[in-house]
Protein backbone atom coordinates (compact mmCIF):
# COMPACT_ATOMS: atom_id res chain seq x y z
CA UNK A 1 0.00 0.00 0.00
CA UNK A 2 1.52 3.28 -1.60
CA UNK A 3 0.53 6.37 0.71
CA UNK A 4 1.42 10.20 -1.53
CA UNK A 5 0.81 12.99 0.89
CA UNK A 6 0.55 16.70 -0.59
CA UNK A 7 0.20 19.92 0.87
CA UNK A 8 -1.06 23.06 -0.63
CA UNK A 9 -0.47 26.51 0.96
CA UNK A 10 -0.28 24.67 4.16
CA UNK A 11 3.25 23.49 5.94
CA UNK A 12 3.73 19.48 6.07
CA UNK A 13 5.58 18.86 8.77
CA UNK A 14 6.54 15.18 10.10
CA UNK A 15 4.00 14.96 12.82
CA UNK A 16 1.22 15.65 10.50
CA UNK A 17 2.81 12.88 8.26
CA UNK A 18 2.96 10.75 10.89
CA UNK A 19 -0.44 11.27 12.20
CA UNK A 20 -1.74 11.09 8.58
CA UNK A 21 0.18 7.59 7.92
CA UNK A 22 -0.93 6.06 11.26
CA UNK A 23 -4.27 6.81 10.90
CA UNK A 24 -4.88 5.47 7.23
CA UNK A 25 -2.78 2.21 7.89
CA UNK A 26 -4.90 1.95 11.14
CA UNK A 27 -8.34 1.78 9.55
CA UNK A 28 -6.93 0.96 6.14
CA UNK A 29 -5.03 -2.48 7.35
CA UNK A 30 -8.28 -4.58 6.52
CA UNK A 31 -7.97 -3.84 3.30
CA UNK A 32 -4.09 -3.63 2.24
CA UNK A 33 -4.57 -6.66 -0.30
CA UNK A 34 -7.00 -4.14 -2.56
CA UNK A 35 -5.55 -0.93 -1.47
CA UNK A 36 -3.11 -0.17 -4.75
CA UNK A 37 -2.36 3.60 -3.62
CA UNK A 38 -3.59 6.40 -1.05
CA UNK A 39 -3.66 9.79 -2.22
CA UNK A 40 -3.70 12.34 0.52
CA UNK A 41 -3.97 16.07 -0.23
CA UNK A 42 -3.66 18.92 2.28
CA UNK A 43 -5.27 22.21 1.02
CA UNK A 44 -5.82 25.69 3.10
CA UNK A 45 -9.38 27.47 2.63
CA UNK A 46 -9.85 30.97 3.43
CA UNK A 47 -13.35 32.30 4.60
CA UNK A 48 -15.28 34.91 4.76
CA UNK A 49 -15.00 35.32 8.65
CA UNK A 50 -11.03 34.95 8.66
CA UNK A 51 -11.58 31.91 9.76
CA UNK A 52 -8.83 29.48 8.19
CA UNK A 53 -9.77 25.81 7.29
CA UNK A 54 -7.50 23.19 6.51
CA UNK A 55 -9.57 20.44 3.66
CA UNK A 56 -8.22 17.30 3.74
CA UNK A 57 -8.76 14.97 0.58
CA UNK A 58 -8.21 11.20 0.75
CA UNK A 59 -8.89 9.24 -2.45
CA UNK A 60 -7.69 5.82 -2.31
CA UNK A 61 -7.28 3.75 -5.62
CA UNK A 62 -8.42 0.09 -5.41
CA UNK A 63 -7.40 -3.35 -7.68
CA UNK A 64 -10.72 -3.84 -9.75
CA UNK A 65 -12.77 -1.15 -7.98
CA UNK A 66 -13.94 2.01 -8.70
CA UNK A 67 -11.69 4.90 -6.73
CA UNK A 68 -13.07 5.73 -3.44
CA UNK A 69 -12.91 9.42 -2.29
CA UNK A 70 -13.95 11.41 0.46
CA UNK A 71 -12.74 15.11 1.91
CA UNK A 72 -13.63 16.81 5.08
CA UNK A 73 -12.78 20.54 6.51
CA UNK A 74 -11.58 21.78 9.65
CA UNK A 75 -10.04 24.48 11.79
CA UNK A 76 -7.47 21.70 13.17
CA UNK A 77 -5.63 19.82 10.73
CA UNK A 78 -5.55 17.14 12.65
CA UNK A 79 -9.13 16.75 12.76
CA UNK A 80 -9.75 17.09 9.12
CA UNK A 81 -7.10 14.16 9.24
CA UNK A 82 -9.10 12.02 12.07
CA UNK A 83 -12.81 12.80 10.33
CA UNK A 84 -11.72 12.10 7.15
CA UNK A 85 -10.02 8.72 7.79
CA UNK A 86 -13.38 7.81 9.70
CA UNK A 87 -15.16 8.68 6.55
CA UNK A 88 -13.49 7.25 4.22
CA UNK A 89 -13.13 3.67 6.20
CA UNK A 90 -16.84 3.91 6.30
CA UNK A 91 -16.95 4.17 2.82
CA UNK A 92 -14.84 1.11 2.19
CA UNK A 93 -16.64 -1.11 4.95
CA UNK A 94 -19.72 -0.28 2.84
CA UNK A 95 -17.80 -1.22 -0.20
CA UNK A 96 -16.80 -4.57 0.80
CA UNK A 97 -19.43 -5.44 3.24
CA UNK A 98 -17.64 -8.40 4.79
CA UNK A 99 -15.05 -9.39 6.94
CA UNK A 100 -11.20 -10.28 5.80
CA UNK A 101 -9.11 -12.31 8.27
CA UNK A 102 -7.68 -9.20 9.65
CA UNK A 103 -10.61 -8.46 11.13
CA UNK A 104 -11.84 -12.07 12.84
CA UNK A 105 -8.16 -11.86 14.27
CA UNK A 106 -8.33 -8.22 15.39
CA UNK A 107 -11.56 -9.13 17.74
CA UNK A 108 -10.09 -12.18 19.04
CA UNK A 109 -7.07 -10.24 20.19
CA UNK A 110 -9.42 -7.65 21.87
CA UNK A 111 -11.17 -11.14 23.72
CA UNK A 112 -14.00 -10.81 21.23
CA UNK A 113 -15.72 -14.37 20.45
CA UNK A 114 -18.05 -13.81 18.24
CA UNK A 115 -16.82 -13.08 14.44
CA UNK A 116 -19.18 -10.72 13.00
CA UNK A 117 -20.53 -11.66 9.92
CA UNK A 118 -20.30 -7.99 7.87
CA UNK A 119 -17.99 -5.09 8.29
CA UNK A 120 -21.08 -3.16 8.32
CA UNK A 121 -21.95 -4.08 11.95
CA UNK A 122 -18.86 -3.11 13.40
CA UNK A 123 -18.28 0.18 14.89
CA UNK A 124 -15.37 1.91 13.39
CA UNK A 125 -14.04 3.70 16.84
CA UNK A 126 -13.80 0.61 18.63
CA UNK A 127 -10.48 -0.15 15.99
CA UNK A 128 -7.07 1.05 16.76
CA UNK A 129 -6.24 3.84 15.37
Amino acid sequence: MYVDIQSNGLELDDDLRQHTLHRLHGAMDWASDDVKTIYVRFSKIDRFDRCHTTRCLIQISLSNKPVVVTEDSETDVNAAVDKAVDRIARVMVRKFGRFREADSHWFEHQGTKVKPTRLAKVNLKMMPS
